[in-house]
């Protein structure tokens, strides 16, 4: 899947009607809360392995991995009320990436 299909199902699953300015700010706030999610459930990992280090497996991964989806969602949505694209923000982070560790 690319970014674009994916930003494509993702808009089409999208569920507010707001003006510009209060979308951007729900979006905003959702990708906080879900970023705080995934961080929650990273904490519960580094909790219960102890101190070694052991990459997350079973439903803790599955878990990571839902919560950075709806992260994702949310990335996808703020691009696009930026009037932007996954695609678009990922191919500026790359041209940038290049240009910091080029030098």
């Amino acid at each position: 899947m690319t970014f674009d299909e994916y930003s494509h199902l993702a808009n089409s699953t999208r569920h507010y009607t707001r003006s510009r300015r209060e979308a951007l700010e729900y979006v905003n706030t959702g990708f906080e809360g879900e970023a705080g999610e995934y961080l929650n459930e990273y904490k519960k990992h580094l909790r219960d392995v102890g101190e070694y280090y052991h990459p997350p497996l079973g439903e803790r991964r599955i878990a990571l991995l839902l919560e950075l989806g709806d992260t994702l969602w949310y990335l996808s949505r703020i691009a696009m009320e930026l009037d932007s694209s996954l695609h678009e923000v990922a191919q500026m982070n790359v041209d940038n990436l290049r240009t910091r560790y080029s030098k």
